[in-house]
């Protein structure tokens, strides 16, 4: 996961850790094991998929049957863009709307 708003002081490390638990726990192990906070410059920024892309070729990740669970639309269009199946967050775990 990629989370900038670590680098603009909108998130702490424990929040984003909290939501990677979260995320684990619903997938029933450990799915996510690493977090960045790009740099606002960087072309690892979503709506960009390079980090999606270059993270599935070294893990070996098939993206046909991979899903990203996102929270904005730059989330929803990089999945479009990296050929992953979006399920909106809220929907995935189960979030009141």
């Amino acid at each position: 996961t990629n989370q900038a708003g670590l680098e603009r002081g909108t998130l702490t490390p424990e929040r984003v850790r909290g939501w990677i638990d979260q995320i684990n726990a619903a997938c029933g192990g450990v799915v996510v094991d690493h977090w960045a906070a790009p740099t606002l410059a960087s072309p690892f920024r979503k709506p960009r998929p390079d980090a999606v892309l270059a993270l599935a070729d070294k893990h070996f990740v098939d993206l046909e049957r991979s899903l990203f669970v996102g929270d904005t639309e730059s989330d929803r269009a990089c999945a479009r863009a990296a050929g992953v199946r979006f399920e909106w967050a809220h929907d995935f775990f189960g979030w009141p709307r």
